[in-house]
């Protein structure tokens, strides 16, 4: 049996030990762990290779469908890998799903990823508010 762990060329390389953790402890219960990029995956499975489940590592969430689509086993769905690589869309998600969800304002305002705002924009924004000391 053999698991496959999907990366982009950068994750890959960058998360090597990660892989090799899987490897190791996969091992034991029978399974190998193979490292397969995110490009190769529809040739890969189109040519007859079928994972027992597959590990999708980087922000693909179609990839993730395909696996479904081909009744391979993903982790993590489809679904939470469209909506929990956005925080505004899981927001829009859970806000009816749970007792308490966070404030987005403060005194009126607009947080800055609902403005659509860039990182240094948005740390310039809780700069401006808020007190911080290390």
């Amino acid at each position: 049996m053999t698991a496959w762990m999907v990366y982009d060329r950068e994750g890959c390389e960058r998360n090597a030990g990660y892989v090799a953790m899987y490897e190791r402890n996969c091992r034991s219960y029978g399974v190998a762990v193979k490292t397969v990029l995110d490009v190769d995956v529809r040739r890969r499975v189109t040519a007859g290779e079928r994972p027992v489940c597959a590990f999708v590592r980087t922000i693909r969430p179609e990839l993730n469908l395909f696996f479904e689509q081909q009744e391979i086993p993903v982790f993590n769905s489809s679904l939470v890998s469209r909506i929990c690589n956005h925080k505004g869309k899981t927001l829009e998600r859970l806000k009816d799903l749970v007792f308490c969800v966070p404030s987005i304002t403060i005194s009126g305002e607009q947080l800055p990823y609902v403005l659509g705002l860039g990182f240094l924009q948005v740390r310039s924004w809780f700069k401006d508010r808020f007190e911080y000391s290390a």
